[in-house]
């Protein structure tokens, strides 16, 4: 199981999200020995955000609680989910519709289910 995930554009990340706004290597996220996800915005171009509530705040490093939701650019991905890729063996996998989701998850952009 990783400790570190990248999180970008470019295909060879560990969460690869196809999208404008997010940089080719946008962010790394490490799984801290309180379960905490500690996220390091990578010099993205249009940012790395927790949002609380309907509030997007800009991070540059934190530790994050896996309830949150994490902006990548204009592209929001539950922590949770990513919690979940660094403890557990699942994958993240690329929907139809450019969402990221763990295989055999339900994407919550489209709401389709995605195979592994």
């Amino acid at each position: 199981m990783k400790k570190v995930l990248t999180v970008g554009r470019d295909p060879s990340c560990d969460i690869p999200i196809a999208h404008d706004s997010v940089s080719r290597k946008h962010a790394e996220i490490h799984l801290t020995v309180s379960a905490r996800l500690f996220v390091v915005d990578c010099h993205s171009r249009n940012g790395t955000y927790v949002l609380e509530g309907s509030i997007a705040r800009r991070i540059n490093q934190e530790a994050v609680d896996p309830q949150c939701t994490l902006r990548f650019g204009e592209f929001d991905l539950p922590a949770r989910d990513i919690a979940q890729r660094l403890g557990a063996p699942a994958r993240f996998v690329r929907c139809r519709c450019g969402g990221v989701v763990a295989a055999g998850g339900t994407c919550r952009v489209c709401g389709e289910v995605v195979q592994g």
